[in-house]
């Protein structure tokens, strides 16, 4: 059985409510309200499989932290950022998801970049983008 994107989603948000202090949106937000993480899908990719599997889907997972000073965000991603450890976000989506019952076969953390300032409602924040590679 093939998993369908909704169900990828769900996962995902799963792993990253395991990260004490994370919010972690359902949707795109209208509003930042850091430390924050939001999931989209990039794109699927279908017929890798005969009869429809091995469907692969590629998320990116925006994290945004408060820009209170450039020292505490970047201390904050680099928690973020780390293989391992309780603020981890690959160890989060990698090590914290069951993928009993969901559809998906493997899931994992491909890489991390894209760290740059984001502006919102005149607000500078500090994002990193984590790239994430579903085969279901």
């Amino acid at each position: 059985m093939s998993g369908n994107v909704s169900s990828a989603l769900d996962t995902l948000r799963q792993g990253l409510r395991q990260v004490q202090g994370l919010r972690v949106t359902d949707y795109i937000p209208d509003t930042i309200n850091a430390p924050m993480a939001m999931v989209t899908l990039d794109e699927a990719t279908y017929h890798r499989a005969f009869g429809g599997g091995d469907v692969v889907m590629r998320f990116t997972v925006t994290v945004v932290v408060g820009r209170v000073s450039e020292r505490i965000a970047q201390s904050r991603l680099d928690d973020y950022l780390s293989y391992d450890g309780p603020l981890s976000i690959r160890q989060a989506i990698e090590v914290g998801n069951h993928l009993d019952g969901c559809g998906i076969d493997t899931l994992m953390v491909e890489r991390a970049g894209n760290l740059q300032p984001v502006t919102f409602n005149d607000v500078v924040y500090l994002s990193v983008d984590f790239t994430v590679l579903v085969h279901a």
